[in-house]
């Protein structure tokens, strides 16, 4: 078996390390963005395939990316994600954006039900974790991006934005602290 010396260039198509470790950084940082959020807007298709989106609270962000939400069973998002698993997730707030493609799943799992109970969901199951209709939609995500513009890092793109501008030249790029696609 022959060694492969670092400076030997890689296959085409075989990631280099550089690659590896901008992917893991990318999926660090939308991981942690993520976890922020408390609500998303879930899209589903309609049976005339248009899109239909509404505001729901997160019952949980999973450490891989998927994420839990609490719904009745007999509404129309349940109907739609039983027709057409693919949705998205849309969440944002000030200088903070994720987008999610995925697959999503009803779920009648009561112990699963009964561990992410709110007590705040009561309002519109007052029969509690038990009730009939109490379902779960999870979202199995397949592709993220994000663009988080907040903190310290924002700054310090702005500032290196204004020195390109000032020199005649566009910045570069944003690095995966503030830009990534992430494959899930």
């Amino acid at each position: 078996m022959h060694e492969n010396p670092a400076n030997t260039p890689s296959l085409p198509g075989t990631p280099s390390s550089s690659d590896t470790e901008t992917a893991a950084k990318e999926r660090e940082q939308f991981l942690s963005l993520l976890s922020s959020f408390d609500e998303a807007m879930l899209v589903t298709l309609r049976d005339d395939t248009s899109l239909h989106a509404r505001p729901m609270r997160i019952a949980r962000a999973g450490s891989g990316g998927d994420l839990w939400f609490a719904t009745a069973i007999e509404s129309q998002k349940v109907e739609e994600v039983r027709t057409t698993e693919s949705c998205a997730v849309t969440l944002q707030r000030p200088r903070a954006f994720l987008t999610i493609s995925g697959l999503a799943e009803v779920v009648r799992d009561r112990e699963l039900i009964a561990e992410l109970w709110q007590e705040s969901w009561r309002l519109w199951f007052p029969e509690g974790p038990n009730g009939a209709s109490l379902c779960l939609i999870h979202v199995v995500p397949e592709h993220a991006e994000y663009w988080d513009n907040t903190g310290i890092k924002a700054w310090r793109f702005m500032l290196g934005a204004a020195f390109a501008a000032l020199r005649g030249r566009t910045p570069e790029a944003a690095g995966p602290e503030l830009h990534g696609k992430v494959a899930l």
